[in-house]
């Protein structure tokens, strides 16, 4: 007979980046070893454990903000106004919150997104 016997779950957790990169189509990258042997370094949202409807979004976002610098001449300011920017920050925000609300406590979201534009 087991005296006492204790159930230990592992806790783990996977660290995430959470940034855009002209370019790449991805704004989730794996930042430790065990989110990176899941995932890659860059993490495609449709590997993630979230809706369908948040990875949807996370994708439109990435192709937006793609439209935020100039392709010809990259150094630019970006043809932007102060409301789009505005607007692009906002709903990243949201997405932001969603995405970490949707992962869970096994997942840690660093958020590296505040000036990205």
């Amino acid at each position: 007979m087991l005296a006492n016997l204790y159930l230990v779950v592992d806790s783990i957790k996977y660290k995430l980046r959470f940034f855009f990169d002209c370019g790449s189509g991805i704004c989730v990258w794996a930042e430790n070893e065990i989110a990176q042997k899941k995932y890659g370094y860059p993490v495609a949202n449709d590997m993630l454990p979230i809706s369908k409807a948040l990875a949807n979004e996370l994708d439109s976002l990435v192709i937006e903000y793609d439209d935020s610098i100039d392709w010809e001449y990259p150094p630019n300011p970006s043809p932007w106004t102060e409301e789009q920017i505005i607007d692009f920050s906002n709903r990243v925000n949201v997405a932001y919150i969603e995405l970490c609300k949707e992962l869970g406590p096994n997942y840690e979201v660093k958020k590296e997104f505040d000036d990205c534009i």
